[in-house]
């Protein structure tokens, strides 16, 4: 299997006019909160699920990320 990463919250000011965001490298994934061109998953995390559980969490599967890099989420 090889390496996977992801970057959540990809560089705005690219992403807002209507570019692709530039990737860390080729083995990055872009998660972002609404679907734009060069983002992999498309996802909101830390809201109330409403089933019970405390928060949605991000559809990916545990350990299928060796690194996660949150930019620009605040």
């Amino acid at each position: 299997m090889s390496r996977r990463f992801l970057e959540i919250g990809p560089e705005l000011k690219t992403v807002s006019k209507g570019r692709r965001p530039p990737r860390i490298g080729p083995e990055w994934d872009l998660a972002d909160v609404g679907k734009r061109p060069g983002v992999d998953i498309v996802a909101t995390w830390g809201e109330w699920s409403g089933r019970g559980e405390r928060v949605k969490p991000l559809p990916v599967k545990n350990g299928t990320y060796e690194h996660v890099y949150a930019s620009h989420v605040l």
